[in-house]
């Protein structure tokens, strides 16, 4: 508690590399909560009041259902909105897809299932998706929720194809 300023002078790759470790391991929760306690939440990278009920429900319902989660989208219980992950990736330099995994668990963990079939919002999104990692942003979200059947349902589900390319479409001379 007497040093937590000290880690001002850590680069912010040094600290994520380490708290990786942290939560992927059996007591990611436990220690995590204790940093923040101990007051190291704004030296690396965490906001003022970061949401600690929801940090905590995930890690309980991950522990209960035996998911093993990826950090980034444990991480995303602690924050609230695009702009805390923005200020925790700026200090811990996260590589582009972590950053854009909690971005996307932040946008759809509150996502209503559609009424006729819940797996049917995800097939919305992956058909949406403007990036070749939705698909596995989707299963972080749905590892999130703790959704285990909806998680292996999505992943032996084969997205359409569209029928035209861009190939068809030179030929045709458009």
């Amino acid at each position: 508690r007497n040093n937590v300023e000290g880690l001002k002078v850590i680069s912010g790759e040094r600290i994520w590399m380490e708290w990786k470790k942290i939560l992927v391991g059996n007591y990611a929760a436990e220690l995590t909560l204790r940093m923040i306690q101990l007051g190291l939440g704004p030296y690396i990278g965490l906001p003022e009041n970061p949401n600690l009920q929801e940090f905590e429900r995930v890690w309980k319902a991950s522990q209960a259902k035996n998911i093993k989660l990826n950090p980034t989208t444990l991480l995303a219980g602690l924050l609230a909105n695009e702009e805390e992950v923005l200020d925790l990736h700026g200090r811990l330099k996260m590589s582009g897809a972590e950053r854009d995994n909690a971005i996307f668990i932040i946008e759809h963990r509150q996502d209503e299932p559609h009424p006729d079939d819940p797996l049917r919002t995800y097939q919305y999104l992956q058909v949406d998706g403007r990036t070749k990692d939705t698909s596995t942003f989707i299963q972080e979200v749905l590892a999130y929720k703790g959704e285990l059947d909806l998680l292996e349902r999505f992943k032996k589900w084969d997205p359409p194809r569209f029928p035209v390319t861009g190939h068809h479409l030179t030929e045709a001379g458009v």
